[in-house]
């Protein structure tokens, strides 16, 4: 006779209830009471589960294994009721259950909790807690009061769960886990909810998706010490794509948190080999498995240990300032050795229920777009604003699921497809749209007769923009266009806050000059002028992409070609040394930093090349330092490059051009080219002599004073010089006046030269001569001028132009004039009245350009006027005479004819 339920002893019967899944367990539990005490006395481990918060909306996701899971949404109906919808092993709505309930999702919410897991022998791997809000905002300062209001609502559902279940620890769980915009007071409420003894981790999650992967790249993640919380305490951040930028945001992590930092890779791919192999410290075997390697650096913080740790799993860094590498050790004797640090990471060593469900949290975008509060953001190539991410994360997923259900497979990715933006529909090719068209409908008859050099010889008489568009009218006329050699005279790159403003020299007063910022509705407003500053001469455009997304597609689709040379690229960057107030020196010039950094690997991927351009010289703006030229030069082909230069141009208000300026170089074999400082002068400044010799003593190398004119300044200077003139080097016809004067450290040589161009003088340290003679070798032999942009007949002139009139800017582009000073930035006031005047006198000059010009215009219409009376007046004569002369001949032929007929008749 077959024993019946009631006849089984609770061993046995614990033994089938351990066999049963939840929603078994807990409708034998409701059947009687022996029941109910056998199964919550009986073992039960849920993997994951998983409440969501969203105004008066609940969402409770309860994971029993890989795709097994219990769905179960509340939201206020129509009439104030509350609809519950319950799904199994489905994302499907089709497959729910609905029922409606008159009291509210939040008392649901909390029976449904309490009920299925508040017991003292169920225990939950890990319990993830989503709450909208905190500090995902779309303005800062809207912040604070959106954390407030967050943690508020977590402060009373925590009261709530405790008064309906009658416990103030209400869950047994091993990991408490909450999305990222939670903060730490938020994290401590929750806490309050779990059983003590069973919590062994606190762990902040953020998910960035990409358009090229469905699933993680990497993690971020931070810890905080042990003595806060007594247990494991960070954040994480899931990327499904890992950048080289990264690096540095784990690096900055590492140099801020008060524990230590984690990169962990899901692949020992050919990214994570660069950085394993760019690590040149020896490699540390630490068992047979595990293998390290362990490099100290110096930073503004202190020293930073970074660990590099590799195992047949993977490979991870951890990163910590030194004074943290006890945090780091507590963590270790706490966690217990083992050969893999990957985490869920690693499919190997992880539960398989965990690598599965962090694989694929990515996908909650597409399967449930309402309740993604884990998203932090993407790494999105189609388009980077912010309203968009989602969306395009959604088609991702879609696509990969309809690929799914296609093929009935449970795994792969799609391959998606990148759209390339530009000034139009197609791209940067539209930059030109209609010369492109004109220059087809021009070329169509003979343009594919013409050899390739013949293609060539036109190519390059074409300018920037032609020869953009007529590259985009055919593969050989890419290929021709990309192989002519072209020369860009400058090129101006200036960055301030997400704004960008590229201006491309082509000559004198010839340019384009591209402004971008993001406008009101969070769009990019692009504004395009040609040879103009006026507004109302300009194009503009709205684009939904970055302004950082269109400057790349900008300079790489229209300058980073095989064949186009720069002559000078200018990069400016707002920040930097330049700030009112010395003690925010250190912090500003961090911040510069990093923003040079991000844009530099930026431009790097978006061009898949380490060397973007080709350019004889680079400039910056005086208040970047010697570390953030070195990651601008980075980007700039080493063969090419022959100078490096800091630019610093100081105005004045009795002047609207130089009068002068002070150079400084490092000796060659820093750089291996020139490098150093140019400050120009439109005024002379009380001891700017004195100022110019202390500059030179202190120069690693030697200074150089230049001279726009021969002034009674310059004059008064040279007369001074009680050293002999003597002629340097024959055939120069230089003159100079050698002397030298002792100073603490050593002679200082101080040489005064003359030319028929102008006047300079050179400032160097006894010690440093040999550097001097190093660049004077440098200079073209027989050349008798060394003023360089100063001298408008030995320098280029588009060059000495470009110079002379950089002052304008304060008129021309008020909002892009970090390169100018006032010599009194750190005095607001006086800098204030210095910056006033100038741009007055700026006005007043470019006013009175364009009456001369007017005047000009109209004198010179006069005059071919008065011309063109002469010329009608001598024409009208000679018609005159013409006429009379034809008039006599006529007359004369008619005479003629008839003394012949008289003299035939006779």
């Amino acid at each position: 006779m077959a024993a019946s339920w009631s006849d089984l002893s609770t061993e046995l019967k614990q033994n089938v209830i351990g066999r049963l899944d939840l929603m078994s367990r807990h409708s034998l539990r409701s059947t009687c009471r022996l029941n109910r005490f056998v199964v919550d006395f009986t073992e039960f481990f849920v993997p994951r589960v998983r409440v969501s918060v969203k105004d008066s909306e609940f969402l409770i996701v309860i994971h029993t294994g890989i795709e097994e899971f219990l769905r179960i949404e509340m939201w206020m109906g129509p009439q104030g009721k509350t609809i519950i919808r319950k799904l199994q092993n489905s994302y499907n709505v089709k497959d729910a259950i609905e029922k409606v309930f008159s009291s509210t999702p939040r008392y649901h919410a909390a029976q449904i909790l309490c009920g299925l897991l508040s017991r003292e022998k169920t225990l939950i791997g890990v319990m993830e807690w989503e709450f909208e809000g905190g500090c995902d905002v779309e303005e800062q300062e809207d912040a604070q009061a959106s954390i407030q209001t967050t943690g508020a609502k977590i402060i009373v559902l925590v009261n709530f769960l405790q008064k309906f279940s009658g416990k103030s620890q209400i869950f047994r769980a091993n990991k408490l886990m909450t999305n990222w915009n939670v903060d730490i007071d938020m994290e401590k409420w929750l806490k309050k909810i779990f059983v003590e003894e069973d919590l062994r981790k606190i762990e902040r999650v953020g998910v960035i998706t990409s358009t090229i992967s469905l699933t993680p790249a990497a993690s971020i993640d931070s810890y905080v010490p042990l003595s806060w919380t007594g247990i494991h305490c960070g954040a994480n951040t899931i990327m499904h794509e890992y950048d080289p930028i990264h690096w540095y945001f784990f690096v900055q992590l590492a140099l801020e948190t008060q524990g230590f930092a984690v990169l962990r890779f899901a692949q020992f791919n050919d990214t994570a080999k660069e950085l394993w192999n760019s690590v040149k410290e020896p490699i540390e075997k630490i068992s047979d498995k595990k293998y390290r390697k362990v490099c100290v650096a110096g930073s503004s913080n202190g020293r930073v240990h970074m660990i590099h740790e590799r195992s047949p799993c993977g490979y991870w860094v951890y990163g910590m300032m030194e004074e943290n590498v006890a945090v780091f050790n507590d963590y270790l004797r706490l966690a217990g050795f083992t050969s893999c640090d990957l985490g869920w990471l690693c499919k190997k060593c992880t539960d398989p229920f965990e690598y599965n469900y962090y694989q694929n949290l990515g996908r909650r975008v597409f399967l449930e777009p309402k309740w993604s509060g884990i998203w932090q953001g993407g790494v999105n190539h189609e388009t980077k604003a912010l309203s968009d991410k989602k969306n395009v994360a959604w088609k991702c997923y879609k696509e990969d699921e309809k690929m799914k259900k296609d093929s009935g497979e449970n795994s792969g990715e799609g391959t998606m497809v990148q759209k390339i933006w530009g000034f139009g529909n197609r791209g940067v090719e539209d930059i030109s749209e209609m010369m492109a068209e004109s220059l087809k409908r021009k070329m169509a008859a003979s343009w594919s007769d013409l050899s390739t050099e013949l293609k060539q010889n036109v190519v390059g008489k074409l300018d920037l923009m032609s020869r953009h568009s007529l590259r985009s009218t055919s593969r050989l006329n890419r290929f021709v266009v990309d192989f002519t050699d072209f020369f860009v005279p400058r090129v101006r790159v200036s960055v301030k806050d997400s704004e960008f403003l590229i201006m491309i020299h082509m000559g004198i007063d010839k340019f384009l000059r591209i402004e971008m910022w993001i406008g009101s509705q969070g769009k990019t407003i692009i504004r395009k002028l040609q040879n103009s500053y006026d507004a109302k001469d300009a194009t503009e455009k709205v684009l939904p992409s970055t302004p950082r997304y269109n400057a790349a597609q900008i300079l790489c689709g229209l300058l980073s070609r095989e064949k186009t040379l720069i002559g000078v690229m200018e990069w400016e960057f707002e920040g930097g040394i330049d700030v009112e107030k010395q003690e925010q020196e250190l912090s500003s010039i961090k911040r510069t930093f990093s923003k040079i950094i991000i844009l530099r690997d930026y431009l790097q991927k978006y061009s898949q090349k380490d060397y973007i351009f080709r350019v004889n010289k680079l400039m910056t703006s005086w208040n970047l330092t010697f570390e953030m030229e070195a990651y601008l030069r980075d980007m700039l082909n080493p063969e090419n490059l022959k100078k490096i230069e800091r630019i610093d141009v100081r105005l004045s208000k009795s002047s609207v051009t130089p009068v002068c300026s002070v150079d400084t170089y490092v000796p060659l074999s820093v750089l291996g080219r020139p490098a150093g400082t140019n400050t120009v002068f439109h005024d002379y400044i009380p001891n700017f002599y004195e100022n110019f010799l202390c500059l030179s003593k202190n120069s690693p190398g030697f200074g150089v004073l230049r001279f726009a004119k021969f002034d009674e300044t310059a004059k008064k200077l040279w007369n001074s010089v009680e050293a002999p003139v003597e002629k340097w080097k024959d055939g120069t016809d230089i003159y100079r006046r050698l002397y030298h004067m002792k100073t603490s450290d050593g002679k200082l040589f101080i040489v005064h030269e003359r030319s028929a161009c102008g006047y300079w003088v050179y400032s160097v340290m006894e010690a440093n001569l040999e550097v001097f003679d190093e660049y004077d070798r440098l200079n073209p032999r027989n050349s008798p001028c060394r003023l360089d942009w100063l001298c408008k007949r030995c320098t280029d002139p588009f060059e000495h132009n470009y110079i002379q009139n950089v002052g304008r800017r304060i008129v021309r582009e008020p909002k892009w004039t970090v390169t100018l000073t006032s010599g009194s930035e750190l005095d607001s006031a006086k800098h204030e009245e210095v910056w006033e005047a100038c741009r007055k006198r700026y006005e007043k000059e470019e006013s009175s350009e364009d009456v001369t010009i007017e005047s000009d215009d109209v004198t010179n219409f006069m005059k071919l006027d008065k011309s063109f009376q002469k010329w009608a007046i001598l024409i009208t004569s000679l018609a005159f005479l013409t006429f009379i002369l034809y008039s006599i001949f006529f007359i004369f032929e008619i005479l003629a004819r008839c003394l012949g007929r008289i003299y035939q008749q006779n």
